[in-house]
């Protein structure tokens, strides 16, 4: 129990980090993202950020589709969450493994890397997020792991006291003649 217990708490809190606030794209110019956008990025994923760019029927697996909003890589804690900044920033610093997305480290500089965050969030309309709904929703993130956590020691207390009803049954069981 004590070891499932620890184990919970190191990964609920490593999910806490990992939703922690990382730099807004206020940092980065969606105007010079637009200017780096549509140098280096509109051949794969297309001048309206829809993955059709023209050498998009060449790779597999298909460019990402930024007007969605979806993204394959994120550090929030669930689901349809909105990613954070580093995500899209670490995807086009160091690339998509098992794709034909590079990495851009050795090319953009890191503000320009941060220009192309903020203008990238521009095709589903992530720009228009104030950073107060970002820290209020990734409240919400930690209030939902801290409730998965309790069901989930729960449930670990009532497997363990089932273990050992179970262990004292074989045991009495066992005693019988």
């Amino acid at each position: 129990m004590r070891l499932v217990s620890k184990w919970l708490r190191i990964v609920g809190l490593g999910c806490l980090l990992m939703g922690a606030p990382s730099g807004y794209a206020a940092d980065g110019s969606p105007e010079n993202g637009e200017e780096i956008y549509l140098k280096r990025c509109v051949g794969c994923h297309g001048v309206d950020g829809d993955g059709l760019g023209p050498g998009a029927e060449r790779l597999l697996p298909p460019p990402r589709d930024f007007t969605s909003g979806m993204f394959k890589i994120m550090s929030t804690a669930f689901d349809g969450y909105i990613p954070q900044d580093q995500d899209i920033f670490k995807m086009i610093k160091l690339g998509m493994p098992g794709t034909a997305m590079p990495g851009w480290q050795d090319i953009l500089s890191e503000q320009e890397m941060w220009d192309l965050v903020a203008y990238i969030k521009v095709f589903p309309g992530y720009d228009e997020e104030e950073p107060e709904e970002e820290e209020e929703q990734q409240q919400l993130q930690a209030e939902e792991v801290q409730r998965k956590r309790r069901r989930t020691e729960a449930a670990a207390a009532a497997n363990h006291r089932s273990e050992a009803e179970e262990e004292e049954h074989r045991g009495a069981h066992a005693e019988a003649p």
